[in-house]
């Protein structure tokens, strides 16, 4: 139209009234970016400003006023009716309703969120959505738009206190996609103490499903709720969490009757409050005798929860049982060094460890262990008595009955 014969009241109605609505129905299921649409329309505001005989350089703000011309945004229109039309949908009350609410749940799902995604939505406009509901969501909060949703669009997911998608950036979010390793809450990666963070590798007792590699998100989480995760596992204070019961993984019980001999075992011993680990030495009805072994540190400048845990064979230790020196208990009738003993149902198996010279090097932390052991010592403790009917209510402090292991436990027994 360079060379037509045309008014700028006739351009004004080409593009306002045929070439904007043309675009907008073609491009109804298509989120069109504000820089796209920006210069989708370059060709024609030049073409507007030559036939006003003012320079292509002239601000917009000229034609677009209202006072003048109003030339309309293709941007705005654009989100006007994508804004519109999704709020028709979620107030039907008919299939459109129900399509419209599958989508959103589908897509709680494929971002793995806690919360609805119409009420919970962290991402911005720089993310490559290609989907329109998603763009929109996404620059909604930069027009100072949310919607206002009934009990019945809710969908909060329990399990945690911060979940993973506040803490890393959106983008590397995207990137990360913790759904495929099942993890929503950084308390999934925390240990039942809630006092470290656990390794990576270690992370397969709880979850066996997930990568031998770790993932880039996992080592920026590191940086961020640890001090210094080389130095030490411990967490900074404002991410530390309530006590939890563990998750047990069936690959650390013993299933047989009798527990074979050399079998690698750890358990929390009550008598001297700490963790053993050690080989079984004899299988003695409900006693099994234990070769105690003893962690072996690397540094002394850095923290057991974040080294290697390496066990080598204790020569002479204060928890040795001197008592145990039948000959017949020990391989070559030669007395180990260090031996004590435990009950059966209080003794786990190491789940994963590898044998590097004179010592031994488990998988497993050191306190994930300990966890692990002192709470299934005491559970067993717990549950092999019988609670009878009080009438006065026991003095057991509030601080104890309070914690969620002693929860858990009474709770068990209570319903035995």
């Amino acid at each position: 139209m360079n060379h037509k014969l045309v008014t700028d009241k006739q351009l004004q109605y080409i593009f306002n009234v045929v070439i904007i609505p043309r675009i907008e129905y073609r491009s109804q299921l298509t989120f069109i970016s504000e820089d796209k649409c920006r210069s989708l329309t370059v060709p024609y505001r030049t073409l507007f400003k030559h036939k006003l005989n003012i320079g292509k350089c002239a601000p917009n703000a000229l034609i677009q006023t209202r006072l003048l011309y109003n030339f309309r945004n293709l941007y705005d229109v654009k989100l006007q009716a994508i804004f519109s039309n999704l709020t028709i949908q979620l107030n039907n009350s008919g299939l459109l309703w129900r399509t419209m609410r599958i989508q959103v749940y589908q897509l709680q799902s494929d971002l793995f969120l806690h919360k609805c995604p119409l009420e919970y939505w962290l991402f911005d406009w720089s993310q490559p959505f290609h989907n329109s509901f998603n763009a929109l969501l996404s620059v909604l909060p930069s027009l100072h738009l949310s919607f206002s949703l009934d009990h019945s669009w809710m969908n909060d997911i329990q399990g945690g206190l911060f979940p993973i998608s506040s803490v890393l950036s959106s983008a590397q979010y995207i990137k990360a996609v913790p759904s495929r390793q099942n993890l929503m809450f950084i308390d999934q990666l925390i240990s039942q103490n809630g006092l470290y963070m656990i390794k990576w590798p270690n992370q397969h007792m709880s979850n066996p499903k997930l990568n031998n590699s770790i993932p880039k998100w996992f080592k920026q989480l590191e940086s961020i709720i640890t001090h210094d995760f080389t130095k030490s596992r411990k967490l900074i204070s404002c991410w530390i969490i309530p006590s939890q019961p563990p998750i047990f993984n069936n690959s650390i019980f013993f299933n047989n009757v009798s527990v074979p001999f050399g079998s690698w075992c750890f358990h929390w011993s009550s008598t001297h409050n700490q963790l053993i680990v050690g080989k079984v030495l004899k299988y003695l009805n409900d006693n099994i005798l234990i070769e105690y072994w003893s962690f072996f540190p690397l540094s002394m400048h850095v923290s057991p929860s974040s080294q290697p845990f390496l066990v080598s064979r204790y020569l002479g230790c204060l928890i040795n049982d001197h008592c145990i020196s039948h000959s017949a208990y020990f391989p070559q009738h030669i007395r180990s060094p260090c031996v004590i003993s435990c009950k059966q149902d209080v003794l786990l198996k190491l789940p994963s460890f590898t044998q590097q010279g004179p010592n031994l090097k488990i998988t497993a932390s050191s306190f994930q262990l300990f966890d692990l052991s002192k709470y299934h010592a005491l559970f067993n403790l717990l549950s092999s008595k019988r609670l009878e009917p009080v009438l006065s209510t026991p003095a057991v402090p509030a601080s104890f009955t309070s914690h969620p292991i002693f929860q858990f436990i009474h709770s068990n027994l209570c319903h035995d």
